[in-house]
């Protein structure tokens, strides 16, 4: 057992200790760990998108997002994904936090996305952004008929099944990375893909 739980810590990047009781430079190789696993999950959230009849950008910078005719953005769109068909903008963040072993640990998790100014305000915000910019993206995207009545969602995504998406009540949707598809697309899009 005690294999078991110190093979999920690291695979988490992280150790059974605290950081203040860890070398500096084991604590930088676990961040450095930390980041390439939070880069491979937007990639695989967009991998999973990457298909016929939807339009994906990832890792859209505020001081770059005016190239696709969003004025302003209040952070980083880990992923923007446009199902044309469908009239549907979704917003994505991608979320790859611990795996939590206490009561203490789930809590806080909960706290962290659903608390005021946590990750679900945060991307209400950026949905709030591109709301006010759906005819210049849709444009800068060359879609066909950029003036439709469009739909703007956020979703926070994460690699497994999180307690916070049990939270009663939640102003966004969650999914885990292999759910991802079938929240994007509807159903018997979902079903073609699969056959």
């Amino acid at each position: 057992m005690t294999l078991a739980v110190l093979s999920t810590y690291l695979d988490d990047g992280r150790l059974p200790w605290p950081p203040r009781t860890l070398p500096e430079n084991v604590n930088q190789a676990l961040n450095r760990y930390r980041q390439e696993r939070n880069d491979q999950f937007e990639n695989d959230c967009y991998n999973a998108l990457s298909i016929p009849g939807l339009i994906v950008r990832k890792k859209i910078r505020p001081r770059k997002a005016k190239h696709l005719g969003i004025d302003s953005l209040s952070g980083e769109i880990d992923l923007l994904c446009i199902n044309p068909a469908q009239s549907h903008i979704w917003v994505i963040e991608a979320k790859d936090p611990y795996i939590p072993f206490s009561a203490h640990r789930i809590r806080q998790l909960i706290e962290d996305f659903h608390q005021p100014g946590g990750y679900v305000d945060t991307l209400l915000h950026k949905v709030e952004d591109i709301q006010r910019n759906i005819p210049s993206l849709t444009s800068s995207l060359n879609i066909t008929q950029p003036d439709k009545d469009w739909h703007v969602r956020g979703l926070l995504v994460t690699r497994t099944t999180n307690p916070a998406a049990f939270k009663p009540n939640s102003s966004v949707p969650f999914s885990n990375l292999a759910e991802l598809r079938s929240v994007i697309l509807p159903e018997e899009r979902c079903g073609e893909d699969r056959g």
